[in-house]
């Protein structure tokens, strides 16, 4: 079998399992609710209730993707990265000063939906308060300020007074000051979003993700700065494939060297719920004292990181050609980044040494996507370097880095990177999910298994006295005749009142047809498509299009209402016994369709009274054309008032020929529905007998009652009983089965 196919094997036998221990647990806390008291041990065992564990475990199970963030010091190239990664260039903006301050989620969009953005605006007081944490504008507050930020006190008059504090300055202190006036500047001008989600195109998307460096006389200033220090994160809903079919969503999660602590705790929080973290470094220049101070700190946040993180080492393209022979290489790479990284306890088959930018632009080209002179320019350029370097790896280079620099040179290096991030993502982390799933569900049965110890001698076996799914079928068996048979014994009670109301409702719908207003039967409209239109031609004419009219909507009304009323009391009587809930518990032990089929018989039941009533009714209704004599001839012109008299005439001949032939149904139907009420019968009786079939030979049901059943306290206390162990064991032997797979997969 292959890896898939375990997995697939894996999800089923977990998935069957915490369906088997959720209803368990329903049942048992639905049965101590009705004042069943099944369990002795029931106080303790509800004291603590699997339902969290129980809701993790199918939140993992049905977790519709993989949280992959992407992490990294200021100007590693996180978002160049994701570019590449997703294939799709330019999707966040890319520049040499500080971009996707936001912290940016990136998903594929619901079904049925669009490409959108929605930016989550913080309050005004959490917008302020990080300002004021932040260290960068360490200058700008004094302690006390950042004490009553602490304490959530800080107002726009506080950053009103650093603003001035800093145009005292030099020009570091200055710049601080022309930031936060825009930053106060957007509090006033997005004060509606504020605390507010608000969405906006794809097109628009870069102004809540990017700044722009701009000088002001001799002072650096990022326009959009303080806008983007509004803003809590930014979803964007991308249509592409690696969100839509790989079911990944990435977070471009905030610089691990931030200066604001909001920020980077943000990072650290992620760390603990993502499935894989993509570290970006710089790969060409080796790890630094600082970077692993940040990666040191990362661990003490959350040490299972080690675990799940993939490193990129990016900018490979920055060595130079004299700086590929084995001594540079190995004190670079290996001592310079791999071994302080393994020291750490990462895992060094995954350490990546990518160009991204190349990746990047080769995609452009490969795309055939419009690309700028200056784009155009570093693709040449790039591609002539990488070529070179690839050309001049020495001979004697360790297999490992020469593979993951060939890749690197080859191509940027990001498409073996995606590979095995996926096969890790859809393997591994798959495993790993239902590893997980396996404990809390384990941890479930086994808090269940105490709860049914005490109870064990007492769940002896029905089968000692009578079979009971035997029981179970001989008690359907004779309710469901006895409901059936009682509405045939009631039938040709009941027929005598309903044919008064369908009387009473037949001749409301012959006076709306023959209503002045009414169009299926227009006087005027007949009378004037007649060449000769005498008193004999019109009412000739009208007597004719009556016959059809008035025929159709009767049989139609007729047909529907009394099939209706007819096969109503059957259903709502067998409804009440609550046969498909006792079918569905089968079908779930038998891997049958017992409760579809029982509908289906219900079905076809009120089809076929309604079709054998239509079908009567009809010929009723066709010999009506017969008692419904032609105009005598002559008459004259016709004229308005004969019209009145005719109509009335008319109303009082079709009620009378009506009535009668009305009256004539409850001497024919009866017999007609008792044929079908048969059909019904011997339908759920070979139902019953395809449930004792399926039954034989098996010691282990869990057999289900007809609501309405009445049994003492201790029969029902004993079917319960056998209830619970046979749900137990069904979880059982699923997780023991999913136990198996998951060994043979280590």
């Amino acid at each position: 079998m292959m890896k898939d196919e375990k997995l697939q094997v894996i999800h089923d036998e977990l998935a069957k399992a915490e369906a088997a221990l959720r209803d368990l647990s329903r049942r048992v806390k639905q049965d101590s609710k009705t004042g069943l008291n099944v369990c002795r041990n029931y106080t303790d065992w509800a004291a603590t209730p699997p339902d969290n564990r129980l809701d993790r475990a199918l939140g993992r199970l049905e977790q519709e993707f993989y949280r992959v963030g992407i992490a990294g010091i200021f100007s590693s190239g996180k978002s160049t990265i994701i570019n590449a990664l997703v294939e799709q260039p330019d999707l966040l903006p890319t520049a040499s000063h500080v971009c996707t301050l936001t912290r940016t989620i990136l998903r594929g969009p619901e079904p049925g939906s669009g490409e959108r953005v929605e930016v989550l605006y913080l309050s005004q007081d959490e917008a302020i308060r990080n300002i004021v944490r932040n260290s960068k504008f360490l200058t700008a507050f004094d302690a006390d300020d950042r004490q009553r930020a602490e304490a959530g006190s800080v107002n726009v008059d506080d950053i009103h007074t650093a603003i001035r504090r800093c145009q005292e300055g030099d020009k570091e202190q200055q710049g601080l000051a022309m930031e936060l006036r825009e930053f106060v500047d957007a509090l006033d001008v997005h004060s509606a979003r504020l605390g507010r989600v608000h969405t906006v195109p794809m097109e628009d998307k870069d102004q809540f993700l990017r700044t722009t460096a701009v000088e002001e006389d001799g002072v650096t200033r990022l326009v959009g700065i303080g806008h983007i220090r509004c803003i809590a994160h930014a979803i964007i809903y991308v249509d592409n494939p690696l969100f839509t079919q790989d079911h990944i969503e990435l977070m471009d999660l905030p610089g691990t060297d931030d200066p604001d602590p909001t920020q980077k705790q943000i990072t650290y929080d992620a760390l603990k719920t993502i499935d894989v973290l993509i570290s970006c470094v710089y790969g060409s220049k080796g790890l630094n004292e600082e970077d692993l101070s940040i990666i040191d700190e990362m661990l003490e946040s959350h040490s299972a990181v080690t675990e799940k993180t993939f490193f990129a080492g990016n900018r490979m393209d920055d060595i130079q050609v004299g700086d590929v022979s084995n001594a540079s290489l190995e004190g670079l790479l290996s001592d310079g980044l791999i071994k302080h990284l393994t020291k750490r306890g990462f895992d060094a088959t995954r350490i990546y040494f990518i160009s991204a930018l190349y990746s990047e632009l080769l995609c452009m080209e490969r795309k055939r996507l419009p690309m700028s002179d200056a784009q155009r320019a570093t693709l040449d350029s790039l591609r002539q370097k990488c070529d070179d370097l690839g050309n001049k790896l020495a001979a004697d280079i360790r297999p490992d880095l020469r593979d993951h620099l060939t890749e690197a040179y080859a191509d940027g290096g990001v498409r073996k990177l995606r590979e095995d991030l996926l096969t890790y993502l859809k393997q591994d982390i798959k495993t790993t999910h239902f590893k997980e799933v396996q404990v809390d569900l384990i941890d479930v049965a086994k808090h269940l298994d105490k709860l049914l110890e005490a109870e064990r001698a007492d769940a002896w076996d029905l089968d000692t006295d009578e079979s009971a799914l035997d029981t179970f079928v001989e008690d359907a068996a004779d309710q469901f005749e006895s409901i059936v048979y009682s509405f045939e014994e009631n039938l040709e009670k009941a027929f005598p009142k309903v044919v008064v109301q369908l009387n009473e409702m037949v001749k409301a719908k012959v006076a709306n047809l023959l209503a002045r207003d009414n169009k299926a039967i227009n006087f005027r409209k007949i009378r004037s498509d007649l060449p000769a239109p005498g008193a004999y031609q019109v009412k000739t004419a009208v007597i004719a299009r009556a016959r059809e009219a008035i025929g159709q909507e009767v049989i139609n009304l007729i047909a529907g209402q009394l099939a209706k009323k007819m096969s109503s009391g059957v259903v709502a009587k067998l409804s009440e016994l609550s046969p498909r809930d006792a079918f569905e518990k089968l079908d779930k032990q038998f891997d049958s369709s017992l409760a579809d089929r029982y509908e289906q018989l219900v079905n076809d039941f009120e089809k076929g009274l309604h079709r054998s009533c239509e079908l009567r009714v009809n010929e009723e209704i066709h010999a009506l054309r017969g008692d419904i004599p032609e105009p005598n001839p002559g008459g004259g012109d016709w004229s308005s008032d004969m019209e009145e008299t005719f109509r009335g005439e008319l109303t009082n001949l079709f009620n009378e020929k009506l009535s009668a032939r009305i009256g004539r149904f409850d001497k024919i139907l009866p017999v007609h529905f008792k044929f079908v009420s048969h059909e019904l019968v011997a339908g759920l009786k070979a139902l019953l007998n395809d449930v004792a079939r399926l039954g034989r030979k098996r010691d282990d049901l869990d057999v289900p009652m007809l609501a309405g059943k009445d049994l003492d306290p201790e029969e029902q206390r004993r079917r319960a009983l056998q209830g619970y162990f046979h749900g137990y064991d069904l979880a059982a032997d699923a997780l023991k089965t999913a136990a198996t797979e998951l060994k043979s997969l280590a």
